[in-house]
């Protein structure tokens, strides 16, 4: 389905719903209908390899990233802060009085607004990225990586990565996820299918994303093998720091600093 909000080039085929909705004052029509597919390809052979860690992705080579999904990403932040802080305010099984459950109703009401900004905003830049790649491409190849096998729950796996390092991946997972991937390429999939533009979806086994958190589990392999050694054969400083063997730029750090850093 294509929503939009202005004309555009496809022929009416069938006419399937409509909603007659009051609205801020006035009466407005929202209908929904069959097209024609009109999406038209382009002339150019198109490489999208999912980067995840600097940035959305790279298309042919060049670094590309919505500054509307960035704004998203930094709401993304935002919302979870409110929501540990909702959770820390009203707990589960607490019990309230009537004006604290007003109080809290309307905490939820806020937070539900803000999910739901945030979700239109990421499928918004994803459907402009992606259809503006689809416009250019009279081929398309889409090298993703297995994020399903690598984030299986946000504390990573603990028998890949250690105590310390669970929190690096766990970080470098909630970055690659704020990019929604998975919808990129779904639009990417079918807005190709619909401009007859021949597309390929292959893993990408040596991504950035990937390599990133290669280098966490390879970092906390050493620390384990430091561990391991005598204490009068330890360096003092290693033995003081945890994150001995990661290098500092993969640590974790936040969606905020992902963001500002794919701004450029």
């Amino acid at each position: 389905p294509i929503r939009a909000r202005r004309e555009f080039a496809g022929d009416v085929t069938e006419w399937m719903d409509v909603d007659i909705i009051y609205r801020d004052g006035h009466w407005e029509a929202s209908a929904a209908v069959g097209v024609r597919p009109w999406r038209r390809g382009g002339n150019e052979t198109v490489i999208v390899r999912f980067d995840l860690v600097d940035g959305l992705a790279l298309v042919n080579g060049q670094m590309q990233t919505p500054n509307e999904l960035l704004d998203a990403q930094i709401l993304q932040e935002q919302y979870d802060e409110q929501q540990a802080a909702h959770d820390s305010r009203w707990p589960r099984g607490c019990i309230l009085s009537d004006e604290q459950r007003l109080a809290r109703d309307k905490d939820r009401e806020r937070l539900a607004r803000l999910a739901a900004r945030i979700a239109r905003k990421r499928k918004n830049a994803l459907h402009a990225w992606s259809a503006a790649i689809v416009r250019r491409a009279n081929a398309l190849t889409v090298l993703m990586p297995q994020i399903k096998h690598t984030s299986k729950s946000v504390h990573g796996q603990k028998r890949v990565y250690g105590a310390y390092a669970v929190d690096a991946a766990t970080e470098i997972n909630r970055v690659a996820l704020s990019y929604a991937p998975s919808m990129a390429a779904a639009m990417l999939a079918y807005k190709a299918r619909e401009a007859n533009v021949p597309i390929q979806i292959i893993d990408d086994q040596t991504s950035p994303y990937l390599e990133r958190l290669a280098i966490i589990a390879a970092g906390e392999r050493e620390r384990s093998r430091e561990k391991e050694k005598p204490r009068s054969a330890r360096s003092k400083n290693r033995w003081k720091n945890k994150g001995s063997g990661i290098p500092e730029q993969f640590l974790p750090g936040s969606i905020i600093d992902a963001a500002r850093s794919a701004r450029g």
